[in-house]
């Protein structure tokens, strides 16, 4: 068994800083020339061999001269893809309540709820463009669908008498702080 004595792990330590070091600098290197683009330089095959290639999903890194340039940012292709995703979602918003109801029965599976009329003519005045989404509340009420009415009434019961009795008794639980209600 081999006895570690203090340089040990001075050259360890040291080691592993040197190499945090290369990584940060590697990734400033890489982070400098993030916005940059070349459109004069034209890849060829050898440059599209290389390990730092464009065609790399992880490393789109092009050779430029000596040294390593970042080709594209990715955020600006991510942002344009979102862009034209939002343009194709709002270009599939129904146009009338007729369409409106028959989206939202073939997304959700049951007839819109009461007052769906109303919302409609709402959302035509108030000039609303995302009509059709209710994915968001459906996903938020969705625990609520399998509860009867009389189950739902009771549990609402509940809570706004254990509310009430803890206003009742000024109840304030840690790092609450104390309002005026």
């Amino acid at each position: 068994m081999r006895s570690i004595n203090k340089g040990d792990t001075q050259a360890t330590k040291w080691g592993g800083w040197i190499f945090l070091a290369c990584v940060f600098l590697f990734f400033m290197q890489a982070g400098l020339f993030a916005g940059h683009k070349d459109h004069t330089s034209q890849r060829d095959s050898s440059s599209r061999a290389n390990w730092f290639s464009t065609s790399s999903k992880w490393l789109p890194f092009v050779k430029n001269g000596k040294s390593y340039t970042l080709a594209e940012h990715p955020i600006p292709k991510l942002m344009a893809d979102a862009e034209e995703k939002f343009k194709h979602m709002l270009s599939r918003q129904s146009k009338t309540l007729r369409d409106a109801v028959g989206e939202y029965r073939k997304r959700y599976g049951r007839e819109p709820p009461r007052g769906f009329g109303d919302w409609w003519q709402f959302a035509q005045e108030n000039n609303l463009r995302l009509v059709d989404e209710f994915d968001a509340i459906n996903e938020d009420l969705a625990p609520f669908w399998n509860m009867s009415g009389v189950e739902f009434r009771r549990r609402t019961v509940q809570v706004s008498v254990i509310f009430l009795l803890l206003r009742y008794y000024d109840v304030h639980f840690v790092g609450q702080r104390t309002s005026v209600y």
